[in-house]
């Protein structure tokens, strides 16, 4: 959220028919896992009153008042499994995940990643300190993908990964 800016997910009033009209509500619910709760809450996610929040996390005390539906849901860890059985059990079937480094390496080990999208973007960095798509303790395993899709966008490159099983 801090580093993305994050603000009400859907905007475009037209994207927000098309998703009624498929039977799906207005807006998506934004999902956080905070193992610290040092969430920025000022952010303009939180100001959307009809933007639905919810936030995982482990750590007691109560976030501050904002115009956002929130739902701060006690999880120990809170553990990938855990969080993704919740949303499931919410009716929750697809979610798409922006996290970094570290929680990408917890979803792929939990292996409850399907499908990874990448962008190549035409910078070169040969920064020996800069973060890589995962990151931590390190996977127990390589994990198997499969390419699905390319898309090309000016100089920028889109691939859709499917997760081998």
């Amino acid at each position: 959220i801090r580093a993305e800016g994050y603000g009400r997910l859907v905007r475009a009033a037209e994207r927000v028919g098309r998703r009624e009209a498929a039977g799906m509500a207005a807006t998506p619910t934004a999902v956080l896992i905070s193992r610290s709760f040092d969430i920025p809450w000022g952010a303009s996610l939180f100001e959307a009153a009809d933007q639905p929040v919810i936030v995982y996390t482990d750590v007691s005390g109560e976030p501050p008042d904002v115009d956002a539906p929130l739902e701060v849901v006690r999880l120990a860890g809170p553990e990938p499994r855990a969080v993704m059985a919740d949303l499931r059990a919410r009716g929750v079937r697809s979610l798409l995940c922006e996290g970094g480094p570290t929680l990408n390496s917890a979803l792929l080990e939990a292996d409850v990643v399907d499908e990874l999208f990448l962008t190549i973007s035409p910078q070169l960095a040969g920064e020996d300190r800069a973060p890589r798509i995962v990151e931590g303790e390190g996977l127990p395993a390589a994990v198997g993908l499969t390419l699905e899709w390319v898309l090309r966008h000016d100089e920028e490159i889109y691939l859709r990964y499917g997760v081998r099983r």
